[in-house]
């Protein structure tokens, strides 16, 4: 074997280790609470229900830009939390839906905005006592907020002392119902999913005038993608944008009954 030959079969294996870059379509998109809002169609392909609010809505988005990209239409389920960890630290991968925050801005790179998101405390609405500011919320007992979110980190960079983290957002609504806790943290557009998950009414629970925090929400990506391909993916959103279709999407899924 020639010295030419034996070195290009010793650097092949480092370059497949230290060389690769995701195309467009060599990404592994993840997603995060999703239950209820979406259904596995004849094809075994992840869908959002008509008029379901956030996570149907972004689920349709991106697939829309998965098919002008030619990228595969799939998706895997995972905590928010682990998601988030795995764009930081693992190559090739993407994530939706995140809130874009100064603090995070440098952890990932970042396509959208998919949304504009307005996240509000929730209490009972037969409260005998309702919850009119940031100080009454101080002072109940427990606040019902969804693992490694958004709500979450600015409630503890406000120092909030009564923070109760669940993994699962309908669960949060369910525990204000029985008492265990007595405010939930939510976003407008997924509320009435929620609360068809935890099987409770929509009379059954008030919105206070509590904001937690007003955002944008993301796809966000491994910092080792290259720019070019980021940029596909935001010319993808933009265009669908300026076509009207995201209009469309808007209607069908994101605005609910």
């Amino acid at each position: 074997m020639n010295m030419i030959l034996r070195c290009l079969i010793l650097i092949a294996p480092l370059l497949l280790v230290t060389g690769h870059t995701a195309s467009a379509s060599e990404i592994t998109f993840l997603t995060h609470g999703v239950e209820g809002a979406t259904f596995l169609d004849d094809n075994g392909l992840l869908r959002g229900k008509y008029k379901n609010g956030k996570r149907a809505f972004t689920i349709e988005l991106v697939l829309k830009m998965m098919s002008m990209l030619n990228h595969p239409p799939l998706f895997e389920i995972v905590p928010f939390k682990r998601g988030f960890m795995y764009v930081q630290k693992k190559p090739d991968y993407a994530l939706f839906n995140v809130s874009r925050k100064p603090d995070r801005e440098k952890m990932v790179q970042w396509v959208g905005p998919l949304l504009d998101e307005v996240t509000f405390l929730y209490e009972l609405a037969d409260t005998p006592t309702p919850v009119l500011s940031r100080d009454d919320a101080r002072k109940v007992d427990k606040i019902c907020v969804r693992m490694g979110t958004a709500d979450y980190e600015v409630l503890v960079e406000e120092n909030f002392k009564n923070i109760y983290q669940n993994s699962i957002g309908a669960n949060c609504f369910k525990m204000l119902v029985i008492g265990r806790v007595n405010l939930v943290s939510s976003d407008k557009h997924s509320l009435n999913n929620k609360l068809k998950q935890a099987g409770i009414p929509e009379d059954k629970i008030r919105q206070t005038p509590v904001i937690v925090h007003k955002s944008q929400g993301y796809i966000a990506f491994s910092n080792n993608i290259p720019k070019a391909v980021i940029a596909q993916w935001q010319n993808a959103l933009d265009s669908l944008k300026q076509s009207g279709e995201y209009v469309q999407l808007v209607e069908k899924y994101l605005l609910t009954e």
